[in-house]
């Protein structure tokens, strides 16, 4: 797997990272929302200011669990942390007015 090797890549020369978990890693996405939902470590999260732009108004969240609670360590042993980000917001011009964005990070 490409993001594999680019992240041993990026651990031996000393870096950290952030990549997004993307929709053909059903395996990693569903551990990891698995372990949102169901926690078993303390989880810590991080609440923006709501903001007002472009004629809507959107707020946005970040929680944050230690890899391991996900289970995935065999396969992502360089992995420290996983996050879940959340962004709402609300449109004038939109049908129903709002919006849920979802995203998830090892």
């Amino acid at each position: 797997m490409i993001a594999k090797s680019i992240v041993a890549k990026i651990v031996e020369k000393g870096g950290d990272y952030v990549l997004p978990v993307k929709d053909n890693q059903k395996n990693l996405r569903e551990n990891i929302q698995t372990a949102f939902d169901e926690p078993v470590v303390p989880l810590v999260s991080f609440e923006s200011d709501c903001e007002k732009t472009h004629g809507r108004i959107e707020c946005r969240s970040i929680e944050v669990l230690p890899a391991i609670a996900a289970g995935i360590e065999k396969d992502w042993p360089s992995v420290q942390y996983i996050a879940a980000s959340r962004a709402f917001g609300e449109a004038r011009k939109m049908a129903n007015g709002k919006t849920l964005k979802k995203k998830s990070s090892i």
